[in-house]
């Protein structure tokens, strides 16, 4: 008797968890299903890529990839049930290029007619209104700040502390403008640079204060006035018509949904997370797209491309991708575009594990010559957002591209915030090149630097001495002793080599005259804008403009956009590396204990302001005592 009840209890139980699971899966799809405000919170860290290590990876999950804003904003224009988004704006973490990309966006949801609302506590920047400027009204706090002063940038200059500690810096560079390692060179702000960054700066102010004019249907001049003048309250900004509404955030939000329910309708109010699992739960051939350590879900709409979900990632393993690729290539012969997102600097022989903070050659040459070889891949797009780094390292990426189009598969090249130096080195292997209007570019040039210390030990009365089998045994490797004039001058010849090869590789790739070439090299950094008008760019645009074009240019009008390389999911990196197995992913096998130490001692050193400029150079003398560097221009410094 007992066991038949049992039974019957144990059913029941079952039954009834499946019907509440159902019931409860009945509720989100209906609560999904209503007219929605989508909430975005654009005061948000976004990332261009995330980091392999598993442990780091979910220290940083917090953190959104700034593909799903992309994706969440452009699924939201096309999708019927979104009728209203809410964007807080305030800090903002985003490049000038990456407002451009998102200002885009806002505009294909204006288009389809959805409402855009931007709230506010204080307007604490030119970045953060431009950004607010493209929404449908601007909503602030009555007690809020209105900070729209233009543009700005600071550099510090330390040679003559060097001096003073006895420390002899050596800087070789091509040309005038370079100026990387003025901060440890000079003791002041050379002309030449401070004419090139003037020029960036009013560039920026222009096309932003032509774009807030166009957007708020203001005259242009009152928006320059208000930037001289450099600071209003909010109620003051109302008044000049810069502003909406002057009431809380919370308010404006309560407010719209009065509005919705008014109109006789249940309505959903979604965060981006949750919109974004949404879309995921709607169309399960999507793939995510956030760079080099998540897994792309093919997407049916060309706009609709890119999305971040860890579960979703988790669900393929590694046993099923090349199977999964030869048969997706036998079902559509439409055919793919390779979508690859680079960020940070150009590095020779690193491996993997940080993508936030490296573009491994080693990686990205592996990608692209498989990319040559997929027969499913019709076409490349490369999101590039770096400030440079190692010439050898941007050369063999370069040689891949090469490959690539060397198999009648074209390359497209998107832009990110900064793309200079070696990072344009490879726009200029490409077939096409699309920036943003505010990009950072150019910075054609070469530089490299000799530290020596040993005077500065003499100071506290430690020597150096020397034993070598020849003259130049350590010359360029040892941070001890100065250069000599004769080693001066090997230094000053391979300089001049690798400048005058950068140039010819500029003019060949862009097929312009190389004294033209020469003209605007010199290290000069330009804008996206400028660079359109020298022929540095072809197009403005984003990344789904360069997806379009790549099926273009490829002849594939209906090709699917994919991540390449197929990235592994976390659980499945994480495992492989305390097992030891997959020797051949280009990751080295580690104790959990070096992960989760590498880890922490990230997180410590990024919270070092000092430990920032070091580790911004430190790889000019880590790997190679010489090292082709490229101009780093930090957007967020523009303030």
């Amino acid at each position: 008797m007992f066991g038949r009840l049992s039974k019957i209890l144990v059913g029941g139980a079952i039954v009834t968890g499946f019907a509440g699971q159902y019931y409860a899966k009945r509720q989100k799809e209906e609560y999904e299903s209503r007219p929605c405000l989508l909430e975005v919170d654009l005061t948000a860290t976004f990332v261009e890529t995330r980091p392999t290590n598993p442990i780091k990876r979910m220290m940083s999950a917090k953190n959104p990839a700034f593909a799903d804003l992309l994706y969440a904003l452009n699924s939201a224009s096309l999708d019927k049930s979104i009728e209203l988004v809410i964007l807080r704006v305030g800090p903002c973490s985003l490049g000038l290029a990456q407002i451009h990309e998102v200002r885009e966006a806002i505009s294909k949801l204006k288009a389809e007619r959805k409402k855009v609302v931007a709230v506010c506590d204080s307007m604490d920047s030119t970045r953060s209104y431009y950004l607010a400027s493209a929404a449908s009204e601007i909503s602030g706090s009555e007690k809020g700040d209105f900070v729209v002063n233009g543009f700005a940038v600071e550099s510090l200059f330390s040679k003559r502390l060097l001096d003073r500690l006895g420390i002899d810096v050596h800087v070789e560079k091509r040309k005038e403008f370079k100026s990387a390692m003025d901060m440890i060179s000079e003791s002041e702000m050379t002309e030449p640079v401070r004419h090139n960054l003037e020029s960036l700066l009013v560039s920026f102010a222009n096309h932003v204060s032509e774009s807030i004019s166009a957007d708020r249907d203001v005259d242009v001049s009152l928006v320059q006035k208000v930037m001289g003048q450099g600071y209003l309250n909010m109620m003051e900004s109302h008044e000049k018509g810069l502003v909406d509404r002057t009431e809380p955030s919370f308010v404006t939000a309560e407010n719209w949904t009065l509005i919705m329910k008014k109109n006789g309708r249940k309505h959903a109010r979604m965060s981006l997370a949750r919109y974004l699992k949404k879309l995921n739960r709607i169309d399960s051939k999507k793939f995510t797209e956030t760079g080099a350590a998540s897994r792309y879900w093919i997407c049916s709409d060309p706009r609709l491309l890119v999305a971040n979900d860890f579960w979703t990632a988790f669900k393929f393993g590694k046993d099923d991708e090349k199977a999964k690729s030869a048969e997706d290539a036998k079902k559509n012969s439409a055919g793919r575009i390779a979508v690859m997102t680079l960020s940070g600097a150009i590095m020779r022989d690193v491996d993997e594990r940080n993508p936030s903070q490296y573009i491994s050659d080693v990686a990205v040459s592996k990608a692209l010559l498989d990319a040559a070889k997929d027969v499913s891949i019709s076409a490349v797009v490369m999101r590039v957002d770096s400030p440079g780094g190692s010439y050898i390292a941007s050369e063999n990426i370069a040689a891949a591209m090469r490959r690539v189009r060397a198999e009648g598969k074209p390359i497209v090249l998107q832009m990110g915030n900064v793309c200079a130096s070696g990072g344009y080195y490879l726009a200029a292997e490409s077939d096409y090149v699309i920036a943003a209007p505010l990009t950072i570019t150019g910075s054609i040039g070469v530089i490299a630097t000799k530290f020596a210390i040993a005077s500065a030990l003499g100071l506290h009365d430690i020597n150096v001495a020397r034993v070598q089998t020849h003259e130049n045994a350590a010359a360029f490797e040892s941070v001890m002793f100065p250069l000599s004039p004769v080693q001066k001058s090997m230094l000053k010849n391979r300089i001049d080599e690798i400048y005058g090869d950068f140039v010819q590789h500029v003019a060949r790739g862009r097929k312009l005259p190389l004294a033209q070439v020469e003209a605007f090299a010199k290290g000069r950094v330009w804008t996206g804008e400028q660079g359109l008008h020298l022929g540095l760019v072809d197009a403005f645009g984003d990344l789904y403009s360069a997806i379009q074009i790549a099926k273009d240019r490829a002849l594939k009008p209906t090709a699917t956009p994919v991540a390449f390389p197929y990235p592994k999911n976390p659980v499945q990196v994480f495992l492989e590396e305390l097992t030891g197995e997959d020797a051949g992913s280009g990751e080295l096998s580690r104790p959990l204990g070096a992960w989760i130490r590498e880890a922490i001692l990230d997180d410590l050193e990024q919270s070092s302001a000092v430990a920032r400029v070091i580790s911004r150079h430190a790889h000019l003398y880590e790997r190679e005592a010489v090292l082709a560097y490229c101009e780093d221009v930090d957007l967020n410094k523009f303030t």
